[in-house]
């Protein structure tokens, strides 16, 4: 009954039915706007998904570059660290052979001054050997 009040007092001419197919065609147009928006719809969530997996990719990519680049970085550092630990080794022990060397020349030196400090004594004791013998055997021969 309800239906019938809606068709209005003309439905009997058939203006009813106009409107019925109008109402349908409305609708069918309508469902076609709708279907339309929910496939755009679709397509931005499709869309914005594939967004969101190439960022998410694109980030782990660059999280990943930036792990390898600190990893490089830090073996780097090590190499450098090592390297400089081997030189400063290095450097001490020529510096301690260095110092090692000159102790021996000194030594060396020490050794030969004290030679020639004994040579010099010996040659003044037997030049004092001499004068004695020399100033004995003088005495001696005026003695006579």
């Amino acid at each position: 009954m309800a239906k019938d009040k809606k068709k209005g007092f003309f439905s009997w001419l058939g203006f009813g039915r106009k409107d019925e197919k109008e109402t349908q065609q409305q609708e069918a147009e309508q469902q076609k706007i709708d279907a339309a928006k929910a496939n755009e719809l679709q397509q931005q969530d499709n869309e914005a998904a594939i967004k969101a997996a190439e960022d998410e990719a694109e980030r782990q990519y660059q999280e990943k570059q930036a792990q390898e680049q600190a990893a490089i970085k830090a073996a780097e550092e090590e190499v450098e660290r090592l390297h400089q630990a081997q030189q400063a080794e290095l450097k001490a022990a020529q510096e301690e052979a260095e110092r090692q060397r000159q102790a021996e020349q000194a030594e060396r030196d020490r050794q030969a001054a004290e030679a020639a400090r004994v040579a010099e004594e010996a040659e003044r004791q037997r030049q004092a050997e001499l004068a004695a013998a020399k100033a004995a055997a003088e005495q001696a021969e005026r003695d006579r």
